[in-house]
């Protein structure tokens, strides 16, 4: 009706405008400022852009910063709907809205499909986020489009195709979270957990680590992280050996590592007794994909990993099947059905570097972060693995002294003149002034 041409310069960082009625009105700046940055007024490297002509509201999938953003036209303030943090975008491309105003996104390097329901948000293709040409996979898909009759149709750049889905069909529906928010985060069966805020500890009290060296701390996903560098040589170990051989487990932390192309592996923690089938246990990234060894029983995952940038990575042993399982930013990368179950009995464990055997280096090393390490004997459900990833805190007020974190992380608060009172769910918290307040650490 207004026959206003709109387009996303990605290379300059913004949207403009233009009256397709008026030959002599000038462009228009619609959102971004021209510079890259990730405030709420500036892109990077925007992609595709939808106009919601009924709600005057402007979606850009904003491919640089990992998010999608509305502006309402008329405000160059920008709302972020959501992020790489929340829904571990990678690059999103393309974006529209269907006849009821849901929407729906073009996750590119993550070779998806996600859309909006009354419930939430889910994946519709592509839910391994590994590129593929069968009927359910994408290659780097750039846009997407609806007919009049709901059907969906994706242009899959790399596979040179354009795929059309019927929405009314049973596509993968694989949930991004949704499903998931009955699940509770439990600490059933941890037998080790670092926080590395300034020390090497077990949380747990079980297996803290020998410090023959001096630990090196930045800043890490929570607090602080320990730090590592390659050419250092440098890993740490346990006083005793931790018993993993012939049992189910979940190995999970958050990592940020500094180089993926100087070396072929690189090892975030491992249990290495020797170089024979099954006594090597070795968690690391060959190639930049994460990997699960038992030596000679092995599981690659699929996402290719990038630098200086922070992941959260959990290994999953389920002995009840002998099934390898990797996750990565809490969705399942890769997993296998392996022969036998980990069998050595004697070695140490260690974090950031130590034995791995067979065709690597008799030793192998980390360059870069680990945060929040954690160790449990059991097999921890897709949705908690999900919610370890993406949950910072989860703080339920049923105790007051101290407050306690159900969450995966473990964080401290002090309440100041808060009131305890019946909640919506059991108990809450009431605030009378503003002397009344609780102070989270880490946010």
């Amino acid at each position: 009706e207004n026959q206003i041409l709109y387009c996303s310069l990605s290379e300059q960082h913004q949207i403009i405008s233009k009256s397709l009625l008026n030959q002599w009105d000038y462009l228009s700046t619609v959102a971004g400022t021209g510079n890259a940055g990730s405030t709420s007024t500036t892109l990077r490297n925007p992609r595709g852009i939808f106009i919601d002509e009924i709600n005057s509201t402007l979606f850009v999938a904003d491919c640089g910063n990992d998010r999608i953003q509305s502006f309402q036209l008329g405000s160059f303030l920008g709302k972020t709907i959501f992020t790489n943090q929340t829904f571990h975008l990678n690059c999103p491309s393309g974006i529209a809205l269907d006849k009821q105003g849901y929407l729906f996104v073009v996750d590119s390097a993550n070779h998806r499909i996600l859309g909006q329901n009354a419930q939430g948000f889910r994946c519709l293709v592509g839910c391994n986020r590994s590129a593929g040409t069968s009927a359910n996979q994408l290659n780097y898909p750039s846009s997407l489009s609806f007919d009049s009759f709901g059907n969906l149709f994706v242009v899959d750049q790399q596979n040179h195709r354009i795929q059309k889905f019927d929405l009314n069909d049973n596509l993968e529906d694989v949930s991004c979270g949704y499903s998931c928010l009955n699940t509770t985060i439990s600490r059933i069966s941890t037998i080790a957990f670092y926080t590395f805020d300034n020390n090497t500890f077990d949380t747990v009290g079980n297996y803290s680590m020998n410090e023959t060296f001096p630990v090196s701390y930045v800043p890490g996903w929570i607090g602080l992280a320990v730090n590592f560098t390659y050419t250092d040589y440098k890993y740490l170990s346990t006083k005793s050996h931790i018993p993993l051989n012939n049992r189910s487990f979940t190995i999970d932390f958050w990592f940020y590592t500094t180089n993926l192309t100087g070396f072929k592996d690189l090892i975030f923690a491992g249990e290495c007794q020797s170089s024979t089938n099954d006594h090597c246990l070795c968690l690391n990234v060959r190639y930049k994909l994460l990997r699960l060894v038992f030596f000679s029983d092995d599981t690659f995952a699929k996402t290719h990993l990038m630098i200086n940038r922070w992941y959260h990575a959990t290994y999953v042993y389920d002995s009840t099947v002998k099934q390898q399982l990797i996750y990565l930013n809490g969705l399942l990368d890769g997993n296998a059905t392996v022969s036998n179950h980990l069998s050595a009995t004697v070695a140490l464990f260690t974090i950031g570097g130590g034995p791995a055997g067979g065709d690597s280096s008799p030793f192998v090393y980390y360059s870069g972060s680990i945060d929040h390490f954690g160790i449990s004997y059991r097999v921890k459900s897709p949705c908690e693995i999900y919610l370890n990833a993406i949950l910072f805190c989860y703080f339920q007020f049923e105790s007051f002294s101290p407050l306690i974190d159900s969450g995966p992380n473990l964080i401290n608060a002090i309440n100041s003149n808060g009131i305890q009172t019946i909640g919506r769910v059991n108990q809450g918290i009431e605030f009378s002034s503003s002397l009344s307040y609780v102070t989270i650490e880490g946010i």
